[in-house]
Order: structure tokens, then sequence, then C-alpha cells
């Protein structure tokens, strides 16, 4: 018996306490409490039931599709036409009980992604489930003729019975989700470009009539000159300081030596007319 149902039962308990609390006292504070637990416990409870309900619905889809499987396994061993009679007998009402019950599962679904692959895949069965017989029919006239063609008859029937089984993994698949993701859903590779090709189209249109306005070039035009001419700009600015500082440096240099030989100049003129005034002064 699921958890859910005894969930059920005592949620249906709290709500018999408080009923009887109730009666006894409309204002009790202990009853309100039951009351909201336990229909809290009867929704939370229910769904979960409906929930344990619908994956036991989907493990039986999932075990007729696994018995479809295994006779599909035994198909490459049939070699005489009696085991062929017997193969479509014990084949044909799993098919179709498979395709009635997947059929009803795919009109619950409220995925639309997930409904169109499930109908894509019994569609697919529908197809290939004739074609089998008669490639396996074909195979086993050539195997008892002795004719030429049996490797080819063989790889024929096997790709038709992987093709089938492709499909029915396909369905054991989905009918597994629980969740749909439209991010990361990958359907198939088909549905993969188609959003790639979409995406395109939407953006390519609204590309194109920007590149159409003259003034959306002018526009790109003044934004991408000042980041192309930003390093240009600062290199000249460094290359014009550098030669400002070098000039700088030349012209104190020159001041520099100018100043020392007009210093030697005086102090030798000096010289001479303090030693001039010595001789005067000696001289008197």
């Amino acid at each position: 018996m699921p958890a859910a149902l005894h969930r059920v039962e005592s949620a249906a308990k709290l709500l018999e306490e408080a009923s009887s609390l109730l009666k006894a006292d409309p204002y009790s504070q202990p009853a309100r409490k039951k009351l909201i637990e336990g229909a809290r416990g009867i929704l939370q409870g229910t769904s979960a039931l409906l929930l344990c309900f619908d994956e036991s619905e989907v493990r039986k889809i999932i075990r007729e599709c696994k018995k479809v499987l295994d006779y599909l396994a035994v198909a490459e061993v049939i070699e005489t036409m009696e085991d062929l009679v017997q193969f479509v007998k014990d084949l044909s009402p799993c098919l179709t009980r498979v395709s009635r019950d997947v059929d009803a599962r795919q009109q619950e679904l409220t995925h639309q992604v997930h409904r169109e692959i499930l109908v894509r895949c019994l569609e697919g069965v529908k197809t290939l489930s004739p074609i089998l017989i008669c490639s396996m029919k074909i195979f086993i006239q050539i195997f008892h003729q002795g004719g030429k063609g049996i490797a080819e008859a063989a790889e024929n029937r096997n790709y038709l019975t992987g093709r089938m089984s492709d499909e029915f993994n396909e369905i054991i698949r989905v009918l597994q989700l629980t969740t749909y993701d439209e991010e990361e859903w990958d359907a198939d590779n088909l549905t993969v470009m188609k959003k790639a090709l979409n995406a395109i189209d939407g953006k390519a249109q609204a590309a194109h009539d920007w590149l159409q306005v003259r003034q959306h070039h002018h526009t790109l035009l003044h934004q991408t000159v000042p980041l192309i001419l930003w390093p240009v700009d600062f290199i000249a600015h460094v290359i014009i300081m550098h030669s400002l500082i070098c000039e700088l440096q030349d012209g104190c240099m020159y001041v520099l030596t100018y100043l020392l030989i007009r210093f030697i100049h005086l102090k030798h003129v000096w010289t001479k007319l303090l030693h001039s005034h010595i001789c005067v002064s000696v001289s008197v």
C-alpha cells in the first residue's frame, strides 16, 4: 500500500477529531489546527495518490513495450515459416495494446513536444511493422531456396528490427519524462536545427534593418574610431612629453655652462683688479 494512502487516512482522522472538537467548542484552537492540517493532508495525499496511479499506468505501458522489444530480439533467429507465423501471432496483440495505450497516454499529456514525439514514434511503428514481417518472409524464402542475396536480406531484416527497437526505446524514454525545460530540451537534431534557424532569422532581419540606416553607420564610426585612436593619441603624448623633457635638460645644461664660464671670467677679472689694487697700495 503506498505511503500516500496512509497520509490520506491520517488526514481523514485529523478531520474527524477536528469535527468532534468543534462540536464541543466552536472556537477551539486545537480543533482549528487539526482542521488545517487535515485539509492540507487530504489535498497533498490525494495529489500523491493520483501521481502514484499515473506512474503505475506508465509502468504498465513500459512493460508492454519491453515485451515487444523481447519479441523483436527473437526476430533474428526465425528461419521457418511456422516460426514466423507464431511470431506474428505473439507480436500482434502486444503491438495493438501498446499502440492503444500510448495513444491514450499522449492525449493526456500537457507538453506538446512529448505528445508529438509519441505520435511520431507510433506512426513509425505502424509503418515499420508490416515491412519487418515482409523482410523476414523474404529472408526465410531465400534461406530455404539457397538463392543469392541472403546476406542482404538478413541485413535488411536486422535494420528494420533495429529501427523498431529504437522507436520503442524512444517511447519508453518519453513516457518516463515528468518535466519539460524548453532551454535544455533537445528532442532530436531536426528540432535543434529548427531552433537555431528561428533564432538566426529573428536576429538577421533586425541586423539588416539596422545596417540600412545611414545614421547607424555614423554612430558606429563615432563609437569605434575613438577606441581605435586612443592608444595612438596616448603614445603621441608620451613622445611629446619625452621631447620636452629632453629639451629642458639641454637648456639647463646650456645655462649652467654659460654661468660657469661667466663665473670663471668674473673671477679672473676680480683677481686682476685685486692684484692691481695691491700693487698701488704698495707703491704709495
